[in-house]
């Protein structure tokens, strides 16, 4: 495994990255750990009768390799353990990234094909989790990441309250298009009050609040 230094945070959160050649790669698109449950049991069945290679499914031409199905087991009882992560699949390239160093470097030992591991280099200082690092001030002192999909009083109360919140030019203009399901997405809001008030109205939309820290 090829280990890199990074000076920046990715998607400016994550600080840590692996990445692992894995056949099952896609199944992991989009987090979806419930249909990722189904195959390896699925795959699990075929294993036991000690078949030469895999088969996600009957009609399925892709072959699974006996390595990548074990290694995807292991993946997935990690990521059901653990929700401070964010996946990213590129054809048969999983990236994991993360805030934990000895969670990800343990999975990364635990698997039989790695590729690359980045941490934060000599330039980029010690970072805490829960914690985002901006090089400008914008004024706010927390971001907000949501979970799922956003009823109308939360749309509504984001729309008319631009005065606590800022909203990414995406962000606001999903909303005025009528998208509802903006899952992972995230905006600022500026104190400790306005993330009180935005909790009695979102609190079960709410995936994690990061305190924003500038960068010297």
């Amino acid at each position: 495994m090829k280990t890199l230094d990074t000076t920046k945070l990715f998607y400016n959160l994550y600080p840590y990255k692996l990445v692992c050649r894995l056949d099952l790669a896609h199944e992991f698109r989009g987090n979806r750990l419930g249909s990722v449950r189904r195959i390896i049991d699925n795959l699990q069945r075929q294993y036991d009768t000690k078949y030469d290679y895999l088969l996600i499914n009957e009609n399925a031409k892709k072959k699974i390799s006996i390595s990548s199905f074990k290694d995807a087991q292991i993946i997935y009882n990690y990521l059901n353990k653990n929700k401070d992560y964010r996946l990213r699949v590129q054809y048969k390239e999983l990236t994991i990234y993360g805030t934990k160093k000895d969670w990800l470097l343990k999975l990364a030992d635990d698997l039989s094909n790695t590729i690359e591991w980045w941490e934060p280099g000599p330039n980029l200082k010690v970072l805490k989790p829960g914690h985002v690092y901006l090089k400008n001030d914008n004024g706010h002192d927390f971001r907000v990441t949501i979970r799922g999909r956003l009823d109308q009083s939360a749309v509504n109360w984001l729309l008319n309250n631009q005065d606590k919140v800022k909203l990414g030019s995406v962000f606001l203009r999903s909303l005025e298009r009528g998208s509802r399901y903006l899952d992972n997405m995230y905006f600022y809001i500026k104190n400790e009050k306005c993330l009180s008030l935005l909790n009695l109205v979102m609190s079960s939309n709410i995936r994690r609040v990061d305190k924003i820290i500038v960068l010297d």
